[in-house]
């Protein structure tokens, strides 16, 4: 993070408590901060996000980086799949995937070449 110069930016409300796996759940959040910061630009930032919306717990992750593709979007949690810049093994999201279906919490992902991506966790 710090050869990139990253900037992180927190607005967690403070009340907020969800009950789930503890283990599979910091899988999931380092594998999504992880990405945000692997595919940050220079001087990039991250925005990290908790907020109660109704009788759920949303939890965001947003970046500043590459983007990612309209067409590679629905192939981004397949065992395996890596972009053309990826050091890893492509496991990351379908491991995010896996976690997420087995604790019930939906994933929405934004992303816009060149400009970042946003990944939304529901926790219901």
């Amino acid at each position: 993070m710090k050869e990139k110069n990253l900037k992180v930016e927190l607005d967690l409300d403070k009340n907020l408590t969800i009950q789930t796996d503890e283990v599979m759940f910091k899988e999931i959040l380092q594998n999504i901060i992880s990405n945000a910061v692997n595919f940050n630009k220079q001087n990039g930032t991250i925005k990290i996000k908790a907020y109660e919306e109704k009788s759920t717990v949303k939890l965001t992750v947003s970046d500043t980086g590459v983007g990612i593709e309209e067409d590679k979007l629905e192939k981004i949690f397949d065992e395996f799949y890596k972009s053309e810049n990826s050091e890893g093994l492509g496991l990351g999201l379908s491991i995010v995937k896996l976690y997420s279906n087995i604790l019930g919490i939906k994933i929405n992902i934004k992303s816009v070449v060149n400009q970042g991506t946003t990944v939304e966790l529901t926790i219901a």
